[in-house]
């Protein structure tokens, strides 16, 4: 077994970057006094809980960076590595040089979806449920759904993520029950595969092999 490589300063980064999200959540400009009302304790013990929680959750914070880094196929990147585009023609453009951006992201997910369930005893999804600013592009979408062969359910609202931390809050206050979670999960399109499994595949394989050469 070989050696595993990864970019230690991503993972640094990004678990920089979750924890300051921790601490921020539990500051008097978020849910902080909400907290230290729930936890009920004196101003003593309340500074040297928060500092055992902080020192914790930054450990924490590293695990879940590596392991995300991993699972994402991110782990052994080589940080030398420089972009290239090639195969260019007359008849190439900006059209065609976007499409094939966003034709690398719906292959890539394919390939997290495969290492995901292959690696874990998690069931395969039945249908992709998508947030986010990507999500707005109705091409990436359907290729999406193209080359998992997999329903894709485009969430109503872009931001679906900001609205779950806000959820959680509320759950957590006490202010949000089952129905009004409930109430948020809307979707406007769902975007349904239009190709054959074997040419998914194909298409799958060519572009491995485009990435390998």
């Amino acid at each position: 077994m070989g050696v595993l490589h990864f970019n230690h300063l991503a993972v640094l980064a990004s678990a920089l970057l979750q924890w300051l999200l921790c601490v921020l959540w539990y500051s008097p400009i978020f849910f902080g006094d909400v907290w230290k009302s729930a936890v009920n304790l004196p101003a003593e013990k309340m500074k040297v809980r928060m500092v055992r929680a902080l020192m914790v959750a930054f450990v924490g914070c590293l695990l879940v960076s590596f392991v995300l880094l991993h699972v994402l196929g991110w782990a052994e990147a080589d940080s030398i590595r420089r972009a290239m585009l090639v195969g260019f023609s007359g008849a190439t453009g900006p059209a065609q040089i976007a499409r094939a951006a966003l034709e690398g992201v719906a292959f890539r997910v394919r390939e997290i979806l495969e290492h995901i369930t292959s690696a874990t005893d998690l069931p395969a999804p039945t249908v992709l449920k998508v947030d986010g600013g990507l999500a707005a592009s109705d091409t990436l979408l359907q290729l999406q759904a193209d080359l998992t062969g997999l329903p894709v359910a485009r969430h109503a609202l872009r931001d679906a993520a900001a609205v779950g931390a806000a959820i959680g809050a509320g759950r957590g206050a006490g202010l949000l029950g089952d129905a009004d979670v409930a109430a948020f999960t809307r979707h406007d399109r769902l975007f349904e595969p239009s190709i054959a499994g074997h040419e998914a595949l194909a298409r799958l394989e060519a572009w491995r092999a485009a990435v390998n050469a």
